[in-house]
């Protein structure tokens, strides 16, 4: 396999994002896996019924609700992410451009559009 040897600062810097993301998503999903199966199965119910609920919303929304009203916790809170991404593979929810200030760590949230909101009736 032949590699490129003269990338722009540009290149690199994409691609040193996209690894972090792959490394992100992969330590998401090691959370996940060693948090019980219990904590999976209610937690990606909470998420499908928030974007049931609503247009727009956080996972930092889901999982606040969550918290207030099930004792089942993550092994590890980086585990929120592998449900999300499991909602976005099944296109529960999409990505908008919005981001806002996270209750839970030092960068913001991104607000997910649900694509299975139920439909307002008018009038």
């Amino acid at each position: 396999m032949a590699y490129k040897t003269n990338i722009t600062d540009e290149e690199f810097w994409a691609m040193k994002e996209t690894i972090k993301t792959h490394i992100g998503h992969h330590k998401a999903q090691q959370a996940a896996d060693n948090s019980p199966d219990a904590w999976r199965a209610e937690a990606y119910r909470a998420f499908v019924a928030m974007a049931y609920d609503r247009d727009v919303f956080t996972t930092g929304h889901v999982r606040r609700k969550f918290e207030e009203e099930s004792e089942l916790r993550p092994g590890d809170n980086r585990a929120w992410g592998a449900i999300t991404l499991r909602a976005i593979k099944e296109k529960i929810v999409k990505r908008t451009k919005i981001w806002e200030p996270s209750g839970s760590h030092h960068r913001p949230d991104a607000v997910w559009r649900s694509m299975i909101a139920k439909q307002k009736k008018c009038g």
